[in-house]
């Protein structure tokens, strides 16, 4: 599944709003996304972002090779994923 043009163009002309504790679990709803952030075990961060109509995973810090150590990170790279 991919972001669709109008969500890109959408998610560019404002920020998301992140709700929930920032420091464990929380989301934003953007350009027609879910994105998601929530710490897990061992201080490791996992990121989701999923399209609301379809609710279908776009991309997921699990398709990825990376350790992420921060919900500021984990939260950026969700942001990322959208505008791809």
């Amino acid at each position: 599944m991919q972001v669709y043009k109008w969500q890109r163009t959408k998610a560019k002309q404002k920020k998301p709003q992140w709700y929930g504790n920032l420091d464990d679990d929380c989301n934003a709803e953007w350009a027609g996304l879910l994105l998601r952030a929530e710490e897990c075990q061992d201080y490791s961060w996992w990121w989701v972002v999923i399209d609301l109509k379809t609710s279908t995973n776009i991309d997921a810090a699990c398709n990825h090779n990376i350790n992420v150590g921060s919900g500021e990170e984990a939260r950026r790279m969700a942001e990322s994923c959208a505008l791809e």
